[in-house]
């Protein structure tokens, strides 16, 4: 029987929560945070919010610590939900000021939230064609490298087909998930329209009775895991969510965070597929945030009448700004009037670098049309192609595209 907490205490939401974490921590579930404290919308969480929750905290609030080695393919929001705490509770407690930069072997402190048991029930899964080591892991709650340690298996990329596996045992009472209908569209693979879904290869093809993953048809119809609603509007993208995806805080201020959501609004990038190739390109071309103009001088670009550089100074003063850069007198003022600030051009690279990241890349992407590209459900190579003109970072394209794909369809 779980344990009815009938006293409550108050909580100040701090950078990188989200609401399904501090419901883990104060041994609370989501619908139970959500109802205590009237929330619809878990993501719609504000630094400094505070929140009702359970007082399980006893007479010392402070948990005990043990130390975790970090292992090959951890990352720190994996290891924060692992041991029940939030992003911003293992930074503080590690003193780490940015998320991304973890070392294989590095010790750090984390909650002892194993109690006389610290191993999980297990259960064994078959490999199925298809199958990859780090799906299989996340369908069962684990991180790569506890799938990788509780079977003993050194490099993740060698596994067999019928191979059997130790997972955990995430009780799943039933295992046949709700099923939707959904419409291969140009640009469709079997392998990323699993993804999106939430099954793996084997899953999609054995629901559908498909023997080969190649051989599918633009308009057919797939029977797919109902995983939410569809491709409905995503109204606001918060912090917590890109701190999920790999954008540090420390990149992040509120005017980043307004931009972001203007731009969304402003170029219709609203539903789930362009959100997600929208964020992914850009957390590439910046590093997650990282840089917001081109680090080059600019020289290269003076005289460059093609991009409207007619004025001495034009190159460095012009030069790439915001996150697919903006690049050129005539971008920068066409920029300008599209969003009715004559600083754009006035001041050039630093305002828009300051001012408007997103909104910047959002014009580019709105002049592009690559929201009607995004809604015949494309490759990440395609969009890559377009962004891009080349295939420049795909890999890394295609990782930020997945986590972006575990947090706006989960």
């Amino acid at each position: 029987m779980a344990v009815t907490y009938t006293s409550t205490i108050t909580y100040i939401v701090q950078a990188g929560d989200n609401l399904s974490t501090i419901a883990q921590r104060f041994g609370m579930t989501l619908a139970e945070i959500q109802a205590l404290n009237n929330i619809s919308d878990p993501d719609l969480l504000q630094i400094g919010q505070e929140l009702l929750v359970y007082d399980n905290t006893g007479s010392d609030p402070t948990p005990n610590t043990i130390t975790y080695i970090v292992q090959a393919g951890d990352n720190l929001s994996s290891i924060a939900q692992r041991f029940g705490m939030t992003l911003a509770e293992i930074q503080e407690l590690n003193n780490i000021s940015d998320p991304d930069l973890l070392q294989i072997g590095q010790e750090l402190l984390v909650y002892d939230n194993t109690g006389s048991d610290p191993t999980p029930n297990t259960i064994t899964y078959i490999v199925q064609a298809g199958d990859n080591l780090s799906s299989i892991a996340q369908r069962f709650g684990m991180t790569l490298a506890e799938i990788q340690e509780l079977n003993n298996i050194s490099d993740p990329d060698l596994i067999q087909v019928g191979q059997e596996l130790l997972v955990f045992d995430n009780g799943d009472t039933d295992p046949t998930p709700n099923t939707i209908t959904y419409i291969v569209q140009a640009g469709d693979n079997l392998s990323s329209i699993a993804q999106r879904f939430g099954m793996t290869l084997a899953e999609i093809q054995e629901l559908n009775n498909i023997s080969d993953p190649d051989l599918i048809q633009v308009g057919q119809e797939l029977l797919v895991y109902d995983n939410g609603d569809g491709d409905a509007p995503v109204t606001r993208v918060t912090e917590s969510q890109l701190n999920q995806i790999g954008w540090s805080s420390a990149y992040l201020s509120d005017a980043i965070l307004e931009d972001l959501n203007s731009c969304l609004e402003r170029y219709n990038i609203t539903t789930r597929s362009r959100i997600c190739h929208f964020i992914s390109q850009c957390s590439h071309e910046s590093g997650a945030g990282r840089w917001t103009k081109e680090l080059a001088s600019g020289e290269d670009y003076e005289g460059r009448e093609d991009l409207g550089n007619t004025e001495p100074g034009d190159g460095p003063k012009f030069k790439g700004a915001g996150y697919i850069q903006l690049t050129g007198r005539y971008n920068y003022t066409q920029f300008s009037n599209d969003i009715g600030d004559p600083e754009v051009v006035n001041q050039g690279v630093d305002y828009v670098a300051a001012n408007y990241p997103w909104s910047s890349a959002g014009f580019w992407w709105d002049a592009n049309n690559m929201n009607a590209l995004c809604d015949t459900n494309p490759s990440v190579e395609a969009v890559t192609l377009r962004v891009n003109g080349g295939y420049n970072g795909l890999e890394d394209r295609r990782m930020y595209y997945n986590r972006c794909l575990s947090v706006f369809y989960a």
